[in-house]
């Protein structure tokens, strides 16, 4: 699908729309709260459910239910579905006690959660049982308490016990080459972070996920974490292909559904990813209808929200675009930092339909809510807000608070992604600055940070990224300097092809 340029009484109608909408209060999550509602889920009892994709492996046990089980919680695992994961793993404990590997499995759960006590606790269960198993379940249950060691430690020991993992999980393979989990589990390893989980493959992990398909072609970790693998790496086709592998199997996992359209934009499938991304919120709404919990209380839900908005949003549909990230604004996170990433894409939307004022007032209610990173980031958007709005006054005065911000909290700069952000403000606000004997300075700023975009191989990167180098090149324009807003719509056209831009340099 070509994306619609958006028009400006368009435009006009859905900022009106959006400004009228009461703000709805986002009552800060605790980690105590996600810890109830994930520990209640989990205990409560499961059943078999059809379309999860749950691949198998062997356990010690006498129970083909709890087997069953067993490999379904392996199947939620792969798809990040963390308390439904938990939930089948524990009911296969009250089926068998002794399964060592359900224990192994609650451990990366719980990990993964941030539930690093109750993580550690099942670990010492499986290794408590280490006796009952069979030789391949203790050589695997080793190599996790390895890994468990490796992430607690720091530097060079660090890097060591991940080797050690690393090792262990390969001497298990020269002796049950037959075993797929431990082919994908090694293909994890293979990541920088002893913690890997599949996001942050790359050619290292691609063997050893392919060699858990000669095993079992229908395995989703292995298809999951080699789209992974193919994402970062910009081989889009077999990104899009394990994807779908992946996503036609884990047809009820909210995840399964996201990644194929986390990968169908990079090949021009708007429409089948808009379709998918549409998919994996019906199924999280669904599901915390069922569980009768609340939304924030599931990772997974935020992301989605995000990502589909962007798509929305680049293929015209600004209503519902604003619908779906708005609900992202409302929707607590997790962990402070990452709530202040999350409430992001309401920003950029308010931003791309020139809504500036509902800009304006909600970055500044993220500066004034969400710590550090909240109120040098969230100035940020303000002082961009404040330069569409012509109050460049103001918008100078923002600059100054980011530098004490910045100064005072953060005397190594604003970590991650928060710094392109500031650097973006202040370079569009510079441009106000230049004149045409001195706009290359900020030039070579502004393209920096649009080639910095044109790199990014995931969907979360690029997909934002499009919007802001929009935003970069309506300030180049606004300023008189559409040479360089040429620039960076060439830029644009080589990160979406297919995208037409809100800015008409006839104008």
């Amino acid at each position: 699908m070509v994306a619609r340029r958006l028009q400006p009484i368009a435009l006009l109608v859905v900022a009106t729309f959006m400004a009228g909408v009461p703000a709805v209060s986002r009552a800060a999550t605790s980690r105590e709260e996600v810890r109830s509602i994930i520990t209640d889920v989990a205990h409560r009892p499961a059943t078999i459910i059809e379309g999860v994709g749950a691949p198998h492996q062997e356990v010690t046990t006498s129970s083909a239910e709890a087997q069953a089980f067993y490999d379904q919680a392996l199947g939620w695992t792969h798809s990040y579905f963390w308390m439904e994961a938990a939930r089948s793993f524990h009911h296969a404990l009250s089926l068998d006690e002794n399964i060592a590997l359900a224990h192994v499995g609650l451990y990366i759960v719980y990990w993964n959660v941030g539930m690093r006590d109750v993580s550690k606790s099942h670990l010492d269960a499986a290794l408590d049982l280490r006796a009952h198993v069979s030789d391949r379940e203790r050589m695997y249950i080793d190599a996790r308490e390895t890994q468990h060691r490796a992430m607690l430690a720091g530097g060079d020991e660090r890097r060591a016990l991940r080797d050690e993992y690393r090792s262990a999980l390969a001497r298990a393979l020269m002796k049950y080459p037959g075993d797929a989990e431990l082919w994908v589990a090694r293909g994890q390893a293979a990541e920088s972070a002893a913690s890997g989980i599949g996001q942050r493959g790359s050619i290292n992990g691609v063997a050893w996920y392919e060699s858990a398909l000669v095993r079992d072609p229908a395995h989703i970790g292995a298809h999951h974490y080699l789209l992974h693998c193919y994402e970062n790496m910009r081989q889009y086709e077999l990104a899009v292909y394990h994807a779908e592998e992946y996503g036609n199997r884990a047809l009820v996992a909210p995840h399964g559904q996201h990644m194929v359209a986390h990968v169908l934009p990079r090949v021009g499938r708007w429409d089948d990813a808009l379709a998918r991304f549409q998919r994996a919120y019906d199924l999280e709404a669904a599901y915390y209808e069922r569980e009768s919990i609340p939304s924030w209380a599931d990772w997974h839900h935020l992301h989605n929200l995000h990502l589909y908005g962007m798509a929305l949003l680049r293929n015209g549909d600004t209503a519902r675009a604003g619908s779906i990230l708005r609900e992202a604004w409302d929707t607590p996170g997790q962990r402070p930092v990452n709530e202040v990433y999350a409430h992001l894409p309401y920003l950029e939307y308010l931003l791309h339909v020139g809504d500036a004022e509902a800009a304006l007032d909600r970055a500044n209610e993220l500066a004034e809510t969400h710590g550090p990173t909240g109120a040098a980031v969230g100035r940020a958007f303000a002082g961009e807000a404040l330069l569409f709005l012509d109050r460049q006054e103001e918008a100078a005065e923002v600059s100054d608070q980011i530098d004490a911000t910045v100064s005072d909290r953060f005397p190594n700069g604003v970590p991650g992604r928060g710094r392109s952000f500031i650097r973006q403000f202040k370079a569009e606000r510079a441009l106000y600055d230049s004149d045409p004997t001195t706009v290359f300075l900020v030039e070579a700023r502004l393209l920096e940070i649009a080639d910095s975009l044109l790199r990014e191989a995931s969907f979360d990167g690029w997909g934002e990224g499009l919007f802001r180098i929009e935003r970069m090149m309506r300030f180049a324009h606004l300023t008189g300097f559409d040479d360089l807003a040429t620039k960076l719509r060439d830029r644009m056209a080589t990160l979406d092809p297919e995208y037409t831009a809100s800015v008409d340099m006839r104008e």
